[in-house]
């Protein structure tokens, strides 16, 4: 059942064996899975038959039923297209995973296109959403009140202040973590997401193509966070992408703590000024900032200083784009500040990304890379479906990608987590 889940399909209804004919071993995969699968996959004809070292006519052939691929070439498919080679055996194809509504609005034509990674990254998520649901109801886990109640036409302001205070967020829990590191600030928030029925996870994505996406569901949505993008932008798009589960979506967005977006052209473009500014309201809540004007004895001429406004930025744990963004909405500065301060940051960031390009983090071990992807919610579920023998020891394996005696660390590691 849960390897079912977990590969987004049914369990294999046939499995014919490869067919030998003189040396080389034939397999007889059914044609249109092996196009389903390419497809599926984005990948062009021309490009997949490059990747096997076979003509484009070859490939066709194998898709249609006219010739069928040796075991050597199934099994290069199935890399290519990460699917386990029994896949390609299935009787027909499956149903599709269902794609995020594409809400970027930076992207450019040619870009829009959903990548190989890209589908992969959203194949895996629903899965992950779709395990977390069974393990909860397996387990008998009471379920979160996590349905928000707010929509696109609800006033900003009010919406954000009701999740502060669903999560329990006042001017305090800004004092208490001052100057904390904002890795631990963003576990902090996705603890408290989790903790009302939210799925977060992340992985490592080009951030020119995704900074986040959305799989709605009534019971547990899921926010996917890009581990390529800078901390504090982290923060900020679980908030975003939590706006787009307040309005009921399935959305891919690339708009960001830094997107100066002023003016609407489109209702892609409204939801995504609404999502920023809720995150913007909710990091930097009105009466929030006023009390931390008040509290540091700033007068309206302090404002305009880029120091005041990287020390507000440090002390709610944002960027420093965010912090300026909220002291346009509130009036505290003029827009000619705005704009010449957010440009001369933008040059000052792109010559540092040129200086200096930002880690891969490769030197991760399997339990934390778990932890960080997956979110220790997850994990301690999934530990405890073991424990209670819902999962058996290869299927908690295969599910956290790490090898049976890697769990003992992964349990120590889960200990040092929010």
């Amino acid at each position: 059942m849960l390897y079912s889940l977990w590969r987004g399909s049914n369990a294999f209804a046939r499995a014919s064996w490869p067919l030998t004919m003189g040396k080389a071993i034939f397999t007889d995969v059914t044609p249109s899975v092996l196009k389903w699968a390419r497809e599926d996959a984005g990948i062009p004809l021309e490009v997949a038959a490059h990747s096997l070292k076979i003509t484009p006519e070859q490939l066709s052939h194998w898709e249609i039923g006219e010739t069928k691929p040796s075991l050597t070439k199934a099994k290069a498919l199935s890399r290519l297209y990460h699917r386990p080679l029994l896949f390609f055996f299935l009787p027909e194809p499956p149903e599709r995973t269902k794609q995020p509504s594409d809400f970027r609005i930076f992207t450019t034509t040619s870009e829009r296109m959903f990548s190989t990674e890209l589908r992969l990254i959203i194949r895996r998520a629903s899965a992950l959403q779709r395990v977390y649901t069974y393990l909860n109801q397996e387990l008998g886990v009471s379920h979160p009140t996590s349905q928000p109640d707010d929509y696109v036409d609800s006033e900003v302001v009010r919406a954000a202040a009701r999740l502060r205070k669903k999560i329990g967020v006042t001017y305090d829990f800004y004092e208490d973590f001052k100057g904390d590191d904002p890795y631990f600030i963003f576990r902090l928030w996705r603890g408290r997401l989790e903790q009302i029925g939210i799925v977060v996870c992340q992985s490592r994505l080009k951030v020119s193509e995704a900074r986040g996406f959305t799989l709605y569901s009534k019971l547990y949505p899921l926010i996917w966070v890009n581990r390529s993008d800078h901390i504090k932008a982290r923060i900020f798009t679980l908030f975003h992408e939590y706006a787009h589960i307040m309005l009921r979506l399935d959305a891919l967005s690339d708009c960001g703590h830094d997107s100066p977006v002023f003016r609407v052209h489109s209702a892609r473009e409204k939801t995504e000024l609404w999502c920023n500014a809720f995150a913007g309201a909710f990091l930097v809540g009105e009466d929030h900032l006023d009390m931390r004007i008040k509290a540091l004895r700033l007068n309206p001429n302090d404002l305009q200083d880029e120091s005041v406004v990287r020390r507000l930025a440090s002390f709610f744990q944002v960027s420093k784009y965010v912090a300026l963004r909220r002291l346009l909405d509130l009036s505290y500065v003029d827009r000619e500040f705005y704009w010449a301060l957010f440009r001369d940051w933008q040059q000052q960031d792109r010559r540092k990304a040129l200086d200096s390009p930002r880690a891969s983090g490769g030197g991760e071990n399997s339990a934390d890379r778990a932890i960080h992807e997956l979110g220790s919610s997850f994990v301690r579920l999934a530990l405890e479906a073991v424990e209670r023998e819902t999962l058996s020891s290869a299927e908690i394996t295969r599910l956290l990608g790490m090898q049976a005696g890697q769990i003992p660390a992964l349990e120590k590691a889960l200990e040092k987590t929010v």
